[in-house]
Parts: structure tokens; C-alpha cells; sequence
């Protein structure tokens, strides 16, 4: 075999080697991404047992859970004093029907037609005055109910 024989043996070799780590290389890539799309689905999945077995479980905790569902319950309890919280600065409330998003104040749900309460404020003889617009407010309250501006204390 001469020498160029030789040379070009040894540039087929190495080009079909180099085609073969390309070729891994892509399969790699291809394979990662599959088992990334997999681990996504089963995080999704947990969640979802998760929360079907908080559900399930939730009026009697197993001991084993008691604590972790008592840090869900909290959570849940934040969540939902924010969101009323955000309901109130923003002048709305959720319709009993349907759960619409309604103005204070509305007798009609503009969603579903239902009528709707309007329960006046309670306020305690001990009450204070808003200084921005004039309702008036419980003493012990940080921000008026109607403007929503902080309550200033004598």
C-alpha cells in the first residue's frame, strides 16, 4: 500500500469518526431534550396528586402531613385576605351568582342578571372621620373603606 493509500485510509477514518460524534452529539441533544419534557410532565403531575390529595385530606390531615397542611392552609388564608384586600382598593367585589367581578355598589350583575347585596359598612359609635373624603370609618381601621386612603389618628 503506498503512502497516499495510507493517508487516504486514515482521513476516511477519521471523517467517519467525526461523523459519527456529530451524529451522537444531535442524538444526545435530542434525548436530553425528551427527558427534560418528561420531568417537566411529572412535576405537573405531582402537583396535581398533590393537590388532589390535599383536597381529599384536608378536613383530617394525616399526621405524617398535619404540618405541611397546615402551612398550605396559611398560605391559602394569605392568598385570599390579599385578594380581598386587592378587591377592596380597587372598588370591587365578586358577584355570589357567579363570581364575576363587580363594582361596589352595583345591584344588578352585569354577568348574569342576578340582583346583588349591598351590605352597608357597620361602623361603631366610636368612629373617626376620613380626611380625604368624609366617610366614615371604624376607629381601629387603617384605611378607609371608601377611598381606601390611610386613616390618619389623632
Amino acid at each position: 500500500m503506498s503512502i497516499l493509500d495510507q493517508i487516504g485510509a486514515k482521513i476516511t477514518d477519521v471523517s467517519a469518526g467525526a461523523t459519527q460524534q456529530a451524529k451522537n452529539s444531535v442524538d444526545i441533544v435530542k434525548l436530553n431534550g425528551i427527558i427534560s419534557s418528561e420531568k417537566q410532565k411529572l412535576s405537573a403531575y405531582y402537583q396535581q396528586i398533590g393537590e388532589a390529595y390535599y383536597a381529599a385530606n384536608c378536613e383530617n390531615p394525616p399526621t405524617d402531613y398535619a404540618e405541611m397542611f397546615e402551612t398550605v392552609n396559611a398560605s391559602l388564608r394569605t392568598i385570599q385576605s390579599s385578594q380581598k384586600r386587592i378587591e377592596e382598593l380597587k372598588g370591587i367585589k365578586q358577584c355570589p351568582e357567579c363570581g364575576a367581578q363587580i363594582s361596589v355598589g352595583t345591584q344588578f350583575c352585569p354577568s348574569c342578571g342576578k340582583p346583588v347585596k349591598n351590605e352597608e359598612t357597620v361602623v361603631a359609635n366610636d368612629s373617626i372621620t376620613c380626611s380625604n373624603c368624609g366617610n366614615m370609618v371604624n376607629s381601629g381601621a387603617r384605611f378607609c373603606n371608601k377611598c381606601g386612603s390611610p386613616i390618619q389618628k389623632a
